[in-house]
């Protein structure tokens, strides 16, 4: 597959780098799209890219956006709602905690947490202070995660009790109520661009969980390095970071260990 040539002309053309993506995660975009459009030569669609702007518009979608849902890994939520929160709160009764969904796409992820720490909040009986920063590279989906509503097979992983309480029914979906929406900024960044470290409105890098999950497997071993890196640098002294079920592996190289295991939870070596 000739895909230097294409990438340059993305880059080109819209300004976006894609080579920090892994060489075959870009190869199976591309052949899926072949697959889609029924076209077996990738001289081809070359040609197709050059000539229609919609097609750029589609591959590039296909390769950027991110995929999540509520609750998505059940036993990491676990490990936050039994363990981890109530420590945090035990430990730093008027301390905020400081959390960043990194590449949160429709604002799924976010959500699920501020579910958690407001339910956390009701069971000890006093405001808890925390603050959740999220961000992606996606325009549209910052825009979905803003807006809050989810159609009903968006809310898989939501029961009854958590439906009627955060959620407002509206038409064929569901309104995410202000009571977990106040807590969260969210924001387009680029995890890559050498300008901006962290979410502009968090003023700082000193996160106390840092969620990177389900990003890293797609990402070239460079260029998975020097995120890896960046993040770290971005923790608390005693920060976490939280990645995919199938990432596990990727972080355990960088010097952090999962605190239990199968959790995807992770702190740094001592």
């Amino acid at each position: 597959m000739n895909s230097q040539r294409i990438l340059k002309y993305l880059l080109e053309k819209r300004n976006v780098d894609l080579s920090v993506y892994d060489e075959s995660f870009l190869k199976n975009v591309v052949d899926r799209r072949l697959e889609i459009l029924s076209i077996a030569d990738i001289n081809e669609y070359m040609k197709l890219i050059f000539r229609k702007e919609d097609e750029i518009n589609c591959i590039l979608e296909s390769i950027t956006v991110s995929y999540s849902e509520f609750f998505r890994n059940s036993l990491t939520f676990a490990v936050l709602e039994k363990i981890i929160l109530p420590r945090y709160f035990s430990e730093n009764k008027q301390k905020e905690l400081i959390i960043w969904s990194v590449a949160c796409a429709g604002g799924q992820e976010a959500y699920s947490l501020s579910i958690l720490l407001n339910e956390l909040n009701d069971r000890l009986g006093r405001d808890i202070k925390y603050r959740i920063f999220a961000s992606d590279i996606s325009k549209a989906q910052i825009k979905k995660a803003i807006t809050g509503f989810y159609k009903i097979h968006e809310l898989g992983n939501i029961n009854i009790y958590t439906l009627n309480k955060y959620f407002q029914k509206y038409e064929d979906g569901y309104f995410v109520k202000d009571s977990i929406k106040k807590n969260i900024d969210f924001s387009v960044l680029d995890l890559f661009d050498k300008k901006i470290t962290c979410p502009a409105n968090s003023l700082f890098s000193d996160f106390d969980i840092i969620i990177c999950a389900n990003i890293l497997f797609y990402i070239n071993k460079a260029k998975r390095a020097k995120l890896i890196e960046r993040l770290s640098n971005s923790l608390s002294k005693s920060g976490l970071i939280i990645t995919g079920e199938v990432e596990r592996e990727i972080i355990q190289q960088h010097k952090f260990i999962e605190i239990v295991p199968n959790s995807a939870i992770f702190k740094r070596k001592e």
